[in-house]
């Protein structure tokens, strides 16, 4: 653990489990099945519309929330790398379902903050994943020659960089509140 530090998020998802199952190894892993299959069912809902099969949804959801169960042994589960999966999705999802504008599109732009700042509650490297597939998209959006550019991308930032300051803030507020703060 000197070398590999860890960030408040995992000690949290790990206090939830405590506070609602108990101090137990199994308390823990009763939350992290409960948050995959959370996970599952966004899945499901959110790509029905990106397969032409109904059991489309379905198999994405095996393979990305049932692979981690066949891979990870006792030791890789509950890593911070593999809890980020879920907010990392909704940066990714709600990010792209903005980028094609219309009604709302600040709210989107601001979940999609809000799950990298999530991200970055576990693990602040792996922000740099949602930060790229933004940029492809905030780039795509500064070559189209519709009008209105200039605004979507204002809105865009100001949706990603509001989303983005609610849970990284609160990391911070409550880091600066336990005198923390300077050691993270």
């Amino acid at each position: 653990d000197y070398w590999d530090t860890k960030q408040p998020g995992i000690f949290w998802f790990f206090a939830l489990g405590i506070r609602l199952f108990g101090l137990s190894e199994e308390g823990i892993h009763l939350l992290e099945l409960i948050y995959f299959t959370a996970f599952a069912a966004v899945l499901m809902l959110t790509l029905r519309r990106a397969f032409d099969q109904r059991w489309g949804p379905a198999a994405a959801a095996l393979l990305i929330v049932g692979f981690y169960w066949a891979i990870t042994s006792d030791w890789h589960q509950t890593q911070p790398e593999g809890l980020v999966g879920f907010p990392m999705f909704i940066a990714l999802w709600f990010a792209l379902e903005a980028s094609h504008g219309g009604r709302g599109a600040l709210g989107r732009w601001m979940l999609a903050g809000f799950g990298a700042g999530v991200v970055g509650v576990f693990k602040l490297l792996l922000v740099a994943l949602p930060g790229l597939f933004w940029l492809v998209l905030l780039g795509a959006r500064l070559a189209d020659s519709r009008p209105g550019r200039g605004r979507d991308l204002g809105i865009a930032a100001a949706g990603l960089a509001l989303g983005f300051a609610v849970p990284i803030g609160g990391m911070l507020a409550v880091l600066a509140a336990q005198g923390l703060l300077q050691d993270a």
